[in-house]
């Protein structure tokens, strides 16, 4: 049996708004309740983000701090390095007791020094349009500075040869020829040339000379290898050079005359 409601549709119509209403209260209350958590999340991560980049801007400045102190040290680093070129470059000569004392090692008992000169002279060189433009910017340079001064002295560096020359007397020009080519063996001379021989007076007349009285003059000049650092220097790796004695074994034995 179908109820009847007596109630007026007015009635009906408040409680379906009703209703409505609780339902609306509901969605809204849980939108709201929604963005709440939603913006409470965003906050937290908000509050992780700003110290993730503050902790960020700490290493980023800490990082720009060692990049600035590495970059002064590579520069105190390159103007050592250029101190260091130019110091060593003024010592690159080799020195004058080395020299000698390579010179005077193979010398054999038939050959006597006299003297002893070491100079050095112009290397010859061809005048191009780059030497022009170089000795015109020369001219033009500034204030004289480290680096300047280290490629000055190198260019002059390069632009000499050190040459030894040598005078003497023996009786034995076969021990002289060996001696000579003994010299090459020495990792600081690259040339030994005999320049000129003739003979030395003598008590009586040269023709009635014994060998074992008889002297002969002679010249001879001693060409010295670069330095380290110059172009034609010895290599650093290079292996070590043969005793300067070696040549000087294959002299015959007694060549200095009966």
């Amino acid at each position: 049996m179908k109820p009847i409601d007596f109630l007026p549709e007015r009635y009906r119509q408040a409680k379906k708004r009703r209703h409505t209403s609780f339902f609306r209260l509901g969605v809204t209350l849980l939108f709201v309740a929604a963005f709440a958590a939603a913006a409470g999340g965003l906050h937290f991560k908000q509050l992780d983000v700003r110290r993730q980049s503050e902790n960020i801007n700490k290493q980023y400045a800490a990082a720009q701090s060692q990049s600035a102190l590495l970059a002064n040290k590579q520069a105190e680093l390159a103007k050592l390095n250029v101190y260091a070129a130019l110091v060593t470059h003024l010592r690159h000569p080799w020195p004058k007791s080395r020299l000698i004392d390579e010179l005077v090692a193979p010398l054999p008992p038939e050959v006597v020094l006299a003297k002893v000169e070491i100079t050095a002279v112009p290397r010859p060189m061809i005048a191009t349009g780059e030497a022009a433009a170089a000795s015109t910017d020369s001219a033009e340079a500034k204030k004289p500075t480290v680096e300047t001064d280290l490629a000055t002295l190198r260019t002059q560096a390069e632009q000499e040869d050190i040459l030894i020359h040598i005078e003497g007397t023996t009786h034995d020009q076969t021990s002289l020829h060996l001696y000579l080519q003994a010299l090459l063996a020495s990792r600081l001379f690259v040339a030994a040339e005999l320049t000129a021989v003739e003979a030395a007076p003598t008590n009586g007349p040269v023709e009635q000379a014994t060998p074992a009285v008889r002297r002969d003059r002679f010249t001879a000049v001693v060409k010295v290898r670069p330095a380290y650092g110059l172009p034609g220097g010895p290599s650093l790796d290079a292996p070590p050079a043969k005793p300067v004695h070696a040549a000087l074994s294959l002299a015959p034995q007694g060549a200095a005359g009966p």
